[in-house]
C-alpha cells in the first residue's frame, strides 16, 4: 500500500514539472536542475528518475529516447540516460546562438525587462567572462543611456553597478515624459459649450441695434447745429430733423391686406 502511495506522489511531482520538447529556445540546463531537485525530494531511485524523464519528452526528444540504448548492468541508468541527453540536446551550437543572441540583444521596452532578458541568455553561456557581459549589455542600451556610460567609463568595471544606475536613469527618463513630454488626457470639461443658434442670433440683432457711437467730427457739427438751431439732417434753420424735407420717408407696408 505504501508503494502504491509513493508512486502516486511521484507521478503527480513530474506531472507538475515542465515538458521538454528538444527545441533551441529551450533551456536544456534548467529543465534538468528542475528535474533533479524533485529527484533529492522524493529521494527516487536511478531507474524511477528515468522512467520519470521520459514521461516529460515531447516532439523532438521524444523521437531520441526511442532510438536510446539502455545501460549495462555496471552503469547508473539515471547518469547515462542524462549523458546521452545532454550530448545530443546541449550540444556547443547552443552555447554558440545564445552568445549571438546576447549580442544582438537591444532594449524595447524597459531596462528592467531589457536585464531580465539580458541575464536569461548569459545564464546559458558558462564561459562568459565579466568583461565581455559589461560590453554585452552596454552595447544593447538605447542611444542615450549608452552616451550617458561612454561618458564615465569609470562605471565599465562592475555590471551590477551599471544595471542600477541604467534602471535608475530609466525610471526618471519615464517620469520626465509622462510630466512633460506626453500630452494631457483628453477631457470634455476642457471642451468650450456649443452655443445656441437661437441665442447667436439674438445676440446679432442686439449688436445691429446698438447706435453707433458718433465720431469726433460728428459731435462738433451737432454743437454748431445746435448753437444755429439749424436742423441735426441737411444743417439748415427752420425745421428740426423730423421734419427735414430731405430726409427719406418710411416706405408703406407692401403687404397684401388679408380677407377675413
Amino acid at each position: 500500500m505504501s508503494q502504491i502511495i509513493a508512486l502516486d506522489t511521484f507521478l503527480k511531482n513530474i506531472q507538475s514539472c515542465s515538458k521538454f520538447h528538444g527545441r533551441p529556445d529551450e533551456d536544456f540546463c534548467l529543465w534538468i536542475d528542475e528535474l533533479e531537485e524533485i529527484f533529492a525530494i522524493l529521494s527516487t531511485p536511478s531507474a524511477r528518475r528515468v522512467q520519470g524523464a521520459r514521461l516529460l519528452l515531447r516532439d523532438n526528444a521524444r523521437l531520441w529516447v526511442k532510438d536510446y540504448t539502455s545501460p549495462t548492468e555496471d552503469d547508473d541508468a539515471w547518469i547515462h540516460f542524462k549523458t546521452g541527453l545532454t550530448g545530443r540536446f546541449d550540444s556547443p551550437n547552443k552555447k554558440y546562438f545564445a552568445r549571438t543572441r546576447l549580442w544582438q540583444l537591444k532594449q524595447r521596452g524597459s531596462v528592467t525587462k531589457y536585464i531580465t532578458e539580458f541575464e536569461t541568455l548569459r545564464a546559458k553561456i558558462d564561459d562568459i567572462n565579466e568583461g565581455e557581459a559589461i560590453q554585452a549589455f552596454l552595447n544593447g542600451l538605447k542611444p542615450k543611456l549608452q552616451e550617458h556610460f561612454a561618458g564615465h567609463p569609470i562605471y565599465h568595471q562592475d555590471l551590477s553597478m551599471i544595471k542600477q544606475i541604467a534602471e535608475s536613469l530609466d525610471n526618471v527618463q519615464y517620469r520626465n515624459r509622462n510630466m512633460f513630454g506626453a500630452p494631457r488626457p483628453f477631457s470634455y470639461q476642457q471642451r468650450p459649450p456649443i452655443p445656441d443658434p437661437m441665442a447667436m442670433e439674438i445676440d446679432a440683432l442686439d449688436v445691429q441695434r446698438q447706435p453707433r457711437s458718433p465720431r469726433p467730427r460728428d459731435l462738433k457739427q451737432q454743437q454748431i447745429d445746435f448753437a444755429n438751431r439749424a436742423c441735426f439732417h441737411c444743417h439748415q434753420p427752420g425745421h428740426q430733423a423730423r421734419q427735414c424735407p430731405t430726409k427719406p420717408k418710411n416706405k408703406p407696408h407692401s403687404g397684401k391686406a388679408q380677407s377675413h
